[in-house]
């Protein structure tokens, strides 16, 4: 409450507290390519923390390879096995980013270094091998000291490396099929790194660099002029100015845009707990529902009752010792996402699972441990995906492949396997665990024979 004055108090704008209801009226029309997709997604899950890692101090200490990145924020380097994990979780979308800032040769055409493009497109290829929706995307090259900022002067400065960074990934990707999709940056800040909206200035820069990424990529050959595109607000922000300045894209092709946001509220709840604030443990209190609601009303009237489907291409929240209300918190999230045509992804930053010596229990927001294959908050898990990853209850005995049915090519993969031919790998062993007792061996091959033959 401001003091009193003479001069009263003027009232410059008025919020309200929104609360859903079951007769809310919810009409969605999606069509073409992006609507297909968008229903197809069950849940979404982000490779933090890793291609997107990022820091001068990595080459002054390291020689610098790929793997000098990849594993720079404290996680190991990725393996096939963690995305297979990821999608017998449920997750059936994986988002990767990457930042290219020092692999890029701004003397040399802004070329990008080929070590690291082939390593981005090896952990993509885990995903689509995987029969799996994958976001590619341009990271930290955007907020804190970046070298691209939301303002006018810097996206005129910078407009020949953005599309140079752009054609050379869309053209690297670009005979890949249309489960890979492309998201044009991050959040993006202005000159001074506002994370509140700065205004329309800013605002009008991004629909500039979001205008120039979609027309940088459909001039590439291949699938791109008929991909899937991803474009993202102010700071990737939910307010209301930034959706009202938000401007979305002419494209030359109909129905293959989204748009992305994050979403990490209330702030005190999400972010890790601290001696100093950020102690928050239940989900409702300081506004959560209302702010959801409000948020996903919000999303619908800009973008998802026009046709234009919306991912929450980051949400989370920090551990503070409430694996079930943080359940309760991501369950209401996605369920109520859903209602709405919007598809969520988990930011999960890997790291080593740590106990904090000061708290008594790990504060991260990792769901995954990357170091030993482990899903350590499966209740959330099962909140997101509606997979239970303790039991096997979801798991179709058999299926080594993990594509849903028991059929001949487990088999074959599994005797593959058994004989150690190079490259045979089971995406779910346990499926092939018909003895159940922790062992693959020729007895639970000769067992998936007798089911297969039980079943013609």
């Amino acid at each position: 409450m401001p003091s009193p004055s003479e001069d009263g108090l003027t009232v410059t704008k008025v919020s309200y507290t929104y609360e859903t209801n079951d007769d809310t009226e919810i009409e969605l029309n999606y069509n073409g390519l992006s609507g297909e997709i968008i229903n197809n997604i069950n849940a979404g899950w982000n490779l933090g923390n890793t291609l997107d890692s990022n820091g001068d101090w990595i080459t002054q200490y390291s020689e610098g390879t790929p793997k000098d990145f990849e594993t720079a924020w404290g996680n190991p380097q990725t393996t096939k096995q963690m995305i297979d994990s990821v999608k017998e979780a449920g997750f059936n979308a994986v988002r990767v980013p990457v930042t290219w800032s020092q692999h890029i040769d701004d003397s040399n055409g802004y070329k990008i270094n080929a070590e690291w493009m082939a390593r981005v497109k090896e952990t993509v290829d885990y995903v689509i091998d995987n029969d799996m929706y994958c976001i590619l995307n341009v990271h930290h090259d955007v907020g804190g000291e970046s070298w691209l900022k939301a303002s006018d002067a810097n996206v005129t400065a910078n407009t020949e490396k953005f599309t140079a960074l752009w054609t050379q990934i869309a053209n690297e990707f670009a005979d890949y099929d249309n489960r890979l999709m492309f998201e044009g940056f991050n959040e993006i800040l202005d000159e001074n790194n506002n994370w509140v909206y700065p205004g329309k200035s800013a605002g009008d820069a991004v629909n500039k660099l979001n205008q120039m990424f979609v027309d940088t990529v459909r001039k590439t050959g291949g699938n791109n002029p008929d991909r899937c595109i991803i474009v993202n607000t102010y700071a990737a922000g939910t307010g209301g100015a930034q959706l009202d300045d938000f401007v979305i894209p002419t494209d030359t092709t109909e129905n293959a845009l989204m748009d992305e946001v994050h979403y990490y509220s209330p702030g005190s709840y999400c972010t890790e707990i601290s001696k100093d604030g950020n102690a928050q443990s239940i989900w409702t209190e300081n506004g959560g529902k209302s702010l959801i609601d409000g948020t996903l009303l919000n999303l619908y009237n800009h973008f998802t009752s026009k046709g234009v489907p919306v991912i929450i291409g980051e949400f989370g929240a920090a551990n503070k010792d409430n694996e079930s209300d943080r359940a309760e918190w991501a369950g209401y999230i996605v369920e109520n996402a859903k209602k709405y045509g919007i598809k969520c992804f988990w930011w999960d930053g890997g790291g080593k699972i740590e106990t904090d010596a000061d708290y008594g229990y790990y504060k991260g927001m990792a769901l995954y441990d990357r170091y030993h294959d482990e899903w350590i908050f499966p209740e959330i898990v099962k909140a997101i995906t509606g997979f239970d990853v303790n039991s096997g209850e979801n798991m179709v005995k058999g299926d080594v492949n993990n594509d849903g049915t028991f059929n001949i090519a487990d088999i074959v993969i599994m005797q593959k396997w058994l004989l150690a031919v190079p490259d045979a790998h089971l995406v779910n062993w346990k499926a092939g665990d018909l003895c159940e007792d922790g062992r693959l061996n020729v007895f639970d091959l000769c067992l998936m024979k007798r089911k297969l033959i039980e079943q013609q």
